[in-house]
């Protein structure tokens, strides 16, 4: 099965050096959300359970943590610093 949202090039290795990956989606379509941050190994899972529909790649955010992930995804999205909820 072809993944819907395949990248033509090599994907960051996960867990290098104490890093995780993550994945940027975005969708143009109003019942969608403007973008999705998700951890790259969780990737293959929410497109078989149609969380990804409707929405394509990005980039990539290589990061030490789920905040710092948030925080770089936020500052290349343009949008206010990310204030975690803890």
């Amino acid at each position: 099965m072809k993944r819907r949202n395949s990248f033509d090039g090599p994907a960051p290795v996960e867990g290098a050096a104490g890093f995780g990956v993550y994945m940027v989606f975005v969708s143009d379509n109003p019942t969608c959300p403007d973008a999705m941050l998700i951890e790259a190994k969780d990737e293959l899972k929410k497109q078989e359970n149609g969380e990804l529909y409707a929405m394509k790649f990005s980039h990539y955010i290589v990061a030490h943590n789920w905040n710092e992930a948030m925080r770089k995804h936020h500052q290349k999205m343009g949008w206010e610093p990310y204030q975690p909820l803890e």
